[in-house]
């Protein structure tokens, strides 16, 4: 992830954690279950305050949380002490320190608009690589909103790529993901002028993998 970007949630990441935890995520933790029933061991990628993560562990899944962010990563085993057994930092775009098809399901909310192309390209081949045979992808990203100056950064310096839909979904099939859903959403933040675009998708049968039971702990 670009340095600026990683660099703001670092330092922001207290105020950012107890903000994210304030959301209203009720519909986005619904598809959730909704796309990833069925699919554990699942990886999540830039966890946050690991609000998601700590959802899907009560309900029995078992979740490794990634943060590029030490301290976000800090913050989310503060807030969720359950997580802090298999949380670990890990960057993006980076090679995933796991082996293939290690996971049933991976996840990312409002992570991969923080990387350019070619690296979202780079991340969605780690995630069909980490993936086994048949296993779910669930990403979320903005629809709409956002004030992105000409240099590609909002004015916390953050990077975002906007891409149509289209471009999207040419992405995720020329990696191997067949298409299953997608829906939209407010945002629970309360922020008028922003909406989420959720996709969930499956990996395709470019090799057949079968899903381990690994242990997760390090």
């Amino acid at each position: 992830m670009p340095s600026r970007t990683l660099g703001y949630y670092e330092e922001a990441a207290g105020s950012l954690a107890d903000r994210y935890e304030r959301a209203d995520v009720k519909q986005l933790h619904q598809e959730l279950l909704a796309a990833l029933e069925g699919h554990s061991p699942l990886l999540e990628l830039g966890c946050g305050s690991g609000r998601e993560a700590a959802f899907l562990t009560s309900k029995g899944f078992e979740v490794v949380a990634t943060d590029g962010s030490p301290s976000m990563l800090e913050e989310a085993k503060r807030l969720h002490p359950e997580l802090a057994r298999t949380a670990r930092v890990m960057q993006v775009p980076s090679h995933f320190p796991f082996q293939s098809g290690t996971f049933a399901g991976v996840y990312a909310v409002a992570v991969l608009m923080h990387l350019d192309v070619d690296d979202i390209t780079l991340v969605l081949e780690e995630i069909w690589r980490v993936l086994c045979a048949e296993g779910r992808l669930l990403l979320s990203i903005p629809l709409s909103g956002r004030n992105i100056g000409l240099d590609g950064r909002d004015d916390k310096g953050r990077r975002f790529t906007k891409l149509p839909e289209e471009e999207w979904r040419e992405l995720f099939h020329n990696t191997g993901f067949n298409f299953l859903k997608r829906s939209e959403s407010a945002d629970g933040l309360g922020r008028q002028d922003i909406q989420w675009l959720t996709f969930a998708l499956e990996k395709g049968n470019r090799a057949e993998v079968a899903c381990p039971r690994p242990n997760l702990v390090w």
